[in-house]
């Protein structure tokens, strides 16, 4: 009798194992045979009489061609065995307990486990004739199951080199590359490839180059078939692979550049960052803030109320979209700058003028400003100067006015007037001297010497006949008199001066006008 053959069989997907064992129908026949066989065939007095088993299904069953079967760790096994005599079973070469099996009586059965044994069975007469003897050797190659212990990581980030390790089950520890690894078109595409470690490990991997942002189904397949044994198995996911981490906003709205951030002191006013990221899911944070700092929600705001000096702020951005975590920093320096501030308020003194014709001279003396301007009647405007020369096309009277300005505001104006040509002459200015009453000053003073110089010229005259001291006196006069003339023309026209001389004759006196 052969023992039972194992049937090729598939496993695949969540390793459904379905075993087919060859029935034994032999064993039925072979009792009814024994029992029609004409007894002197084994007579106990016969020196050739054998022992048989039954006839083998395939192979011969001696140690040069065993018979071959092949099975799956884990499947259940079990050979009844039979002969044409009454006859005890042993197992004489090899080791069935290193395949699992165990012999019990004419049985051999077991739960099969991974390995390969060579094993030769005995049967031996027990029928009270001369013993006789017969063997059946049987070759056993017990192969593992195939699995394949594979999660990869579903997620990346771009431009790092993506790699995971997986492992499959040796199928036989005896043989190479019995198992094929692949992968999916879609996976192959976007350039994910298998490498071979060992017969048992692998990896999964991606160059930093190929890693781009997107998502990929990846699906890993072990395959064999080991004697005729189909196994596969398979495990997919999909890999998603994120954009590196970063912040993507600067500040703006400020005095500084870049990540340099100047503020100026303003007690009503505050400056705010809504600071952006990537990717998406990134956290912000921020560190390193004064006083007068907050960071809520993503967005740094900054009270400008009161000046502070250099201080550094880091935002952090955390992500861990691509399966580990990722940060990026950006580190601003940011300083409020003190408002400036005149410690003085503009000063500015009266306005001196002087008339030529037409032609008027104004100055002021001015501190603490930072414009000033002149503005006349006649619609002109200077500016930038303390003092000015402007020509009136027409006479009459004309207002000046002069207005400094400092940094923050702050300003002083003064003014005056002045009349050309017929008509008033303005009001001095404060502290000066009155136009009218200097020229009239100057005539009289001329005229008095004058006439003190005539005086002593007539009294020389007359004294030349007494002594000679009279030429001396008569030439002091006349050079009195000179200078008095000289000075008194120099200040008055010939037409003033006789309007003055009409003035005393009719005793009246008349102002003189510059």
């Amino acid at each position: 009798m052969t023992p039972p053959r194992f049937q090729p069989r598939r496993i695949s997907g969540g390793i459904n194992i379905k075993q087919t064992y060859l029935k034994l129908f032999a064993i039925a026949i072979v009792a009814m045979l024994a029992a029609i066989v004409p007894a002197g065939m084994f007579g106990s007095d016969s020196n050739d009489s054998s022992l048989t088993l039954g006839a083998a299904v395939s192979g011969t069953g001696t140690e040069a061609d065993p018979y071959q079967f092949a099975a799956i760790a884990g499947d259940q096994y079990s050979y009844t065995m039979t002969a044409n005599v009454n006859a005890t079973y042993s197992v004489t070469s090899g080791s069935i307990a290193d395949i699992g099996l165990t012999l019990d009586g004419n049985v051999l059965s077991g739960t099969v486990k991974e390995g390969k044994e060579k094993i030769c069975i005995t049967a031996t007469s027990n029928d009270g004739g001369p013993v006789r003897q017969a063997t059946q050797w049987i070759s056993y190659s017990i192969y593992n199951l195939l699995k394949l212990t594979a999660a990869p990581s579903t997620a990346s980030w771009a431009g790092t080199a993506y790699e995971y390790t997986f492992s499959i089950t040796d199928v036989d520890p005896d043989a190479t590359g019995e198992t094929t690894v692949s992968l999916n078109s879609e996976a192959t595409t976007a350039g994910f490839a298998i490498t071979k470690v060992s017969e048992t490990s692998y990896k999964l991997t991606r160059s930093a180059e190929k890693n781009t942002v997107g998502t990929v189904k990846v699906t890993i397949t072990a395959a064999s078939t080991t004697s005729g044994i189909a196994q596969s198995k398979s495990a997919t996911a999909t890999i998603s692979t994120y954009d590196t981490v970063g912040i993507t906003s600067t500040p703006s709205g400020h005095q500084g550049s870049g990540l340099t951030v100047w503020l100026i002191e303003d007690k009503d006013q505050s400056w705010t960052y809504t600071v952006t990221a990537k990717p998406s899911d990134a956290t912000l944070s921020a560190s390193g803030l004064n006083a007068n700092m907050t960071f809520t929600d993503g967005v740094l705001t900054v009270s400008r109320a009161a000046p502070f000096a250099d201080t550094n702020v880091t935002i952090t951005a955390t992500s861990t979209a691509g399966g580990s975590t990722e940060t990026a920093t950006q580190v601003l320096k940011i300083k409020n700058w003190t408002q400036i501030a005149f410690n003085s308020a503009p000063s500015l003194s009266d306005i001196k003028v002087t008339v030529d014709g037409r032609t008027i001279s104004a100055s002021v003396v001015a501190d603490n400003y930072s414009s000033i301007t002149w503005v006349l009647s006649d619609g002109t405007v200077y500016e930038g100067t303390k003092s000015i020369n402007h020509t009136f096309a027409d006479d009459g009277a004309y207002d000046i006015r002069v207005t400094v300005k400092d940094e923050i505001g702050r300003e002083k104006t003064s003014s005056t007037s002045v009349v050309l040509g017929e008509g008033e002459d303005p009001a001095p200015a404060p502290g000066g001297d009155d136009p009218k009453k200097e020229d009239s000053d100057y005539c009289w003073y001329a005229l008095i010497g004058t006439a003190v110089g005539v005086i002593l010229v007539l009294v020389g005259l007359l004294g030349i006949g007494i002594n000679s001291r009279g030429i001396a006196v008569a030439a002091i006069g006349v050079i009195i008199a000179a200078l008095g003339l000289l000075f008194f023309f120099n200040v008055v026209s010939f037409d003033e001066i006789k309007d003055w001389f009409s003035g005393l004759l009719n005793g009246k006196e008349e102002a003189h006008e510059a």
